[in-house]
C-alpha cells in the first residue's frame, strides 16, 4: 500500500514539476486577486507537511531546514516574493523527496513513530498512514494549484 500511494504522490508531482517550464518565477510567486497564497507556496507547504509527517513524527531530522519549514507550515501564507534559490530547493525537493523517503522506509527510518492527530480529526497513526494522507493531501493541492494556474 505504502508504495501505491508513493506512485500516486509521484504522479501529481511530476504534474507540479511541469509547472516549472510552463510558468516564470514571477508567475509562480503571484497571488491573483481573491486568492491568499501562490502556487509556489502550495508546493512548498506539501513538502514540509510531508517532512513533518514522514520525518518528524518518527523522531527523524528532516533533510528541510527550520527557516524553510516554519515559512510554510499550516496556518502560514505567501511573505514576499521566493528567491531563485528558493524555488530551485523546491523543484529539487519535489523530484528527490520521494525515492529519498521510500528508501528510508526499507531502512526502518520510520519504524518508531509517534501517532498523530491532526487538526481534521484524522489519526496518523505510522508512517503508512502518513504517506496515505499525504497522498489525499497532494489532491487536495492540486486543485488549488489548479484554480491558481487558472488566473495567473
Amino acid at each position: 500500500m505504502i508504495t501505491t500511494n508513493i506512485e500516486i504522490i509521484s504522479h501529481i508531482r511530476a504534474k507540479y514539476l511541469d509547472l516549472f517550464d510552463a510558468f516564470t518565477t514571477e508567475q509562480l510567486n503571484q497571488v491573483p486577486a481573491g486568492f491568499n497564497n501562490n502556487i509556489l507556496w502550495n508546493l512548498g507547504h506539501l513538502l514540509v507537511t510531508d517532512e513533518l509527517m514522514f520525518y518528524k513524527a518518527a523522531g527523524q531530522p528532516t533533510y528541510l531546514e527550520e527557516g524553510f519549514i516554519a515559512r510554510f507550515r499550516r496556518g502560514t501564507k505567501p511573505e514576499g516574493i521566493l528567491s531563485e534559490e528558493d524555488t530551485a530547493l523546491i523543484k529539487s525537493e519535489l523530484a528527490t523527496a520521494l525515492p529519498r523517503t521510500l528508501e528510508n522506509h526499507q531502512r526502518g527510518h520510520f519504524d518508531a513513530y509517534t501517532p498523530m492527530t491532526l487538526s481534521s480529526g484524522i489519526v496518523i497513526n505510522n508512517i503508512a498512514d502518513a504517506i496515505a494522507f499525504a497522498s489525499y493531501h497532494h489532491g487536495l493541492h492540486s486543485a488549488a494549484i489548479n484554480n491558481l494556474k487558472k488566473n495567473i
